[in-house]
């Protein structure tokens, strides 16, 4: 059915024959140039500004001439940079290539297409003819065929000598054969050939020209090592072994693991106790431990840490062969005395055993003629248990003393220092 029309040329809906409205609007709501009221087309750019609400053009470009992947039209970044990661001449955001090399020609490891560095040099240090940088090629040799020590590959340096110092005929750089004798039938020191046997040692002396008997020592009797006769280096004091003339090493003990003082790595002697006189248990000879308690746990006197009495002497005491009071009158001056050797006779032993314990020092001359020199620091732990162990030997022999305690000074025997100390202690 045909449109009706009316006498303005529009529809009952309102549209003329164009299909626009009385406002200029088609049926999508937009103008001749395809707007909308509100200026603004289907790709959603506005009229005036000819900008999308984001800010770019009908092209898909910004004000800045970017596209939404930050991409001008000729295909580069706001950097300079295209879609692969390179400029306009040809470098990626590192400054290399395509292959990898920078606008100097180096790779990121350095190295040019040809493989050098900026000295000249391969991965392997070598330049391009070969050599590294101190002139030597692969094997070890320079341009003209000697190495680092000035020797070719025949062994021979440039004056015409090998290692040894002699020339291809044997004779030396001061003019003497194997030998020893010069053309002359000298040797060195003068000595004629004819003085000398048939394998090399003088007549009269017994030495060849290195000042070796048959043997092998020399006058002094030291072979070309440094060890005497007898088998032990003149300087160090050991033997190959690494021995000393009394079985000692110089770790300080023999053979069997002993050190000069008859104690072992751990600490013990032969029986099995320490420098201080007790075992690995911590007893000493005598069945007393550290604190002075015996196995069972009672001192020298009978008595536990709480100061209980040993059962058996409870009942001595109950049968009138014990007289407790006395015995803790004595058990407490033997602490006393015990106090004092532990202190000032303690004092006066570690000033005589330091006096053994100083660091020594010395020196010797190894084969090839160089000096060492070695500080070996003494074993303070030792010299410590040394103190200890004096100390409580004193202790564990008889002492005589007046004691003051009960108004009756009486001469009792404890088992406390070996000396004689006339007088009172309170």
């Amino acid at each position: 059915m045909a449109n009706i029309y009316d006498r303005f040329g529009f529809d009952k809906d309102g549209y003329n024959r164009e299909g626009f409205d009385r406002m200029g609007y088609n049926r999508e709501g937009l103008d001749r140039e395809g707007y909308d009221k509100n200026g603004v087309n289907k790709l959603g750019i506005n009229k005036l500004t000819g900008y999308d609400k984001e800010g770019y053009d009908s092209d898909g470009y910004d004000c800045e001439g970017y596209n939404r992947n930050g991409y001008n039209r000729e295909g580069y970044d706001k950097q300079g940079f295209n879609i692969e990661g390179y400029n306009l001449a040809g470098y990626d955001r590192n400054g290399y290539d395509k292959k990898g090399f920078d606008i100097m020609g180096y790779n990121s490891d350095g190295y040019d297409r040809q493989g050098y560095d900026k000295n000249g040099y391969d991965k392997n240090g070598y330049d391009k003819d070969g050599y590294n940088i101190n002139g030597l090629d692969e094997n070890g040799y320079d341009v003209d065929g000697f190495d680092t020590y000035g020797f070719n590959q025949d062994g021979i340096n440039k004056n015409g000598y090998d290692i040894n110092g002699r020339s291809e005929d044997g004779i030396d750089i001061l003019g003497y054969s194997k030998d020893g004798f010069d053309v002359d039938g000298k040797s060195i020191d003068g000595f004629s050939k004819e003085k000398f046997d048939e394998e090399g040692y003088h007549i009269y002396t017994g030495f060849n020209l290195k000042g070796f008997d048959r043997d092998g020592y020399n006058i002094n009797g030291v072979d070309k090592e440094g060890y005497d006769r007898e088998g032990f280096h003149c300087q160090t004091g050991f033997n190959r072994e690494g021995y000393d003339r009394e079985g000692y090493r110089s770790s300080g003990y023999n053979a069997e693991g002993y050190d000069r003082k008859g104690y072992n790595r751990e600490g013990y002697d032969r029986d099995g106790y320490d420098i201080e006189g007790y075992d690995i248990r911590g007893y000493d000879r005598e069945g007393y431990d550290r604190d002075g308690y015996d196995k069972q746990g009672y001192d020298i006197n009978g008595y536990d840490k709480t100061g209980t009495l040993e059962e058996s002497r409870r009942n001595q005491e109950k049968s009138g062969k014990f007289d407790a009071k006395e015995n803790a009158l004595e058990a407490a001056f033997f602490k006393k005395c015990e106090k004092q050797i532990k202190g000032y006779y303690r004092d006066q032993v570690k000033k005589e055993v330091m006096k053994q314990y100083v660091p020594t020092k010395r020196e010797y001359i190894d084969k090839w003629g160089f000096v060492h020199s070695d500080t070996i620091e003494p074993d303070v732990e030792r010299a410590n248990r040394e103190i200890n162990q004096r100390v409580n030997l004193v202790l564990s022999n008889p002492y005589f003393c007046h004691i003051d305690y009960v108004n009756n000074p009486e001469l009792y025997q404890c088992h406390s220092v070996k000396h004689h100390f006339s007088g009172f202690l309170s």
